[in-house]
């Protein structure tokens, strides 16, 4: 029976994250994010009410874990938490709020190209960011900013022009069809290279980067899948939506999450185990149910209380703010 020797690199989270930042999710809610909000206009208090789980989160999870013992203080990692925005602790929040602050200025460029400009802007930043970043390894100066940017350009073009190649299901389908088997088959090929010892080294995960054409490929054909339905709305889902912003924040923290998969669920012990994909399939459900209920907690007693006095002081300055400015103008 074939073994997949390199398959730790794959299952053991302290070097795959793949799974835990969920990268088809991600990339899909950013979309759904720019595709129906291009033209939303800037709100500080909405800023604030996304920083607030981010910054409880990511300060509550240190503290816990210093009093635990389960880590040591320091002052970079003291830093770490209380600035996790600015020091990248959740990459996909530092990335959408800096975008949020930018995409003003961006939906006027965007807004004033033509169809045909927009298009090969896209392209060049598929073709520069994605394909040429996977066969060079070379980020050629991209960073996740540049890449919320290219997504973001994406879902505006798919809201402008709804008539394009990804409105038709059955090609979205044969995209994810493909890509999926493309991905799945360089797996193995790569595992195989990697375990005869050859002078070429190539990660077996290697097609499921971020920034990997088939990724974004499979992303955006999953998302088309859904956005050119018509529109229907399902109580349980908008329930459980609200709470998983909470799961990420929980499961993606840089210091609960090797805990949570190298000394809770002990990944690399089932890496050749014929359990490992029922494994992974019993520990992802168990995280997503435990984390849902510590965010629907956190957003009970914790969240919505705090957001009443939020939205209070902020009408209040915003009330004075509009007062000094008509008096400045009699």
């Amino acid at each position: 029976m074939y073994k997949y020797k390199n398959i730790n690199k794959w299952i053991h989270f302290e070097h795959a994250d793949y799974f835990n930042k969920k990268l088809y999710a991600l990339y899909i809610y950013e979309y759904i994010k720019h595709k129906y909000n291009i033209t939303i206009k800037d709100k500080i208090k909405k800023i604030i009410k996304l920083l607030f789980p981010i910054l409880f989160y990511s300060i509550t999870i240190c503290f816990i874990l210093l009093i635990l013992g389960v880590e040591t203080f320091g002052i970079r990692k003291f830093l770490n938490s209380l600035f996790p925005i600015t020091y990248k602790s959740y990459w996909f929040c530092t990335a959408y709020i800096l975008i949020y602050l930018f995409h003003p200025f961006i939906n006027k460029l965007l807004n004033n190209l033509t169809k045909k400009e927009h298009l090969i802007l896209n392209i060049f930043m598929f073709t520069i960011f994605s394909v040429l970043t996977t066969l060079t390894t070379s980020n050629y100066y991209g960073n996740e900013l540049i890449q919320f940017c290219f997504f973001y350009s994406i879902g505006a073009y798919l809201k402008k022009y709804p008539d394009n190649f990804f409105a038709n299901r059955k090609n979205c389908i044969k995209i994810i069809i493909i890509s999926s088997l493309i991905i799945i088959l360089s797996i193995i090929l790569f595992d195989i290279i990697n375990i005869h010892k050859t002078p070429l080294k190539i990660r077996s995960i290697y097609l499921l980067s971020r920034t990997s054409p088939f990724t974004i490929m499979i992303s955006t054909s999953l998302f088309c899948l859904l956005a050119y339905k018509k529109t229907y709305e399902n109580k349980i889902i908008n329930f459980i939506s609200r709470l998983i912003f909470g799961v990420y924040l929980i499961s993606d923290n840089r210091y609960l999450r090797p805990i949570i998969w190298k000394n809770i669920f002990k990944n690399k012990l089932y890496i050749n185990s014929p359990y490992l994909f029922l494994h992974l399939i019993v520990s992802v459900t168990l995280i997503i149910i435990v984390c849902l209920l510590i965010e629907l907690i956190r957003q009970l007693l914790i969240e919505n209380k705090i957001f009443i006095y939020i939205d209070q002081i902020y009408d209040k300055v915003q009330e004075k703010v509009k007062r000094k400015t008509q008096n400045s103008k009699v």
